[in-house]
């Protein structure tokens, strides 16, 4: 469990992953808002934090990085609300019309085990190609070959 802080102060709370968050731990008086905004002396409520997921929680063989999952504990530990995660394109429809969310469903699982909300990113972009990027996830291959036959893709 993450460490409590005193009341209106804000911590940094380090995790064994590496991960941080910031929790800020309010008093009752923190909820109480005019229609003006907060008055002097009040602190506002806190903001959920989402830790975003490495770019390949998911591998390009449609399975969990198991290393990426071995993190999930310590983001509640830092008193994170839940994680943001990439769905990708190029690995969720290998065919026309053919969706396989498997891994997804299984972190979805896994992080409703642990308390943990999810926010998903639905990225129709592919994701790496660049000099020093370890992370290679194309746009499906069928899309591409649809350049010449359908010229107003692309």
């Amino acid at each position: 469990e993450a460490p409590e802080c005193s009341q209106g102060r804000i911590m940094r709370l380090p995790s064994m992953s590496k991960l941080f968050s910031t929790r800020m731990v309010a008093g009752s008086n923190a909820l109480k808002r005019s229609t003006s905004g907060l008055h002097r002396g009040e602190i506002a409520p806190p903001v959920p934090v989402f830790m975003m997921m490495p770019l390949d929680t998911v591998l390009e063989n449609n399975t969990l990085s198991e290393e990426a999952m071995s993190c999930l504990p310590a983001v509640r530990e830092v008193g994170a609300e839940g994680i943001m995660v990439d769905v990708w394109w190029g690995l969720c429809e290998k065919a026309p019309g053919v969706y396989d969310f498997t891994p997804y469903i299984e972190l979805l699982d896994r992080c409703a085990a642990l308390g943990l909300k999810v926010q998903t990113v639905m990225s129709f972009h592919g994701c790496g190609g660049n000099i020093g990027d370890t992370v290679n996830i194309p746009i499906p291959d069928w899309v591409t070959r649809l350049e010449g036959s359908v010229p107003e893709l692309f």
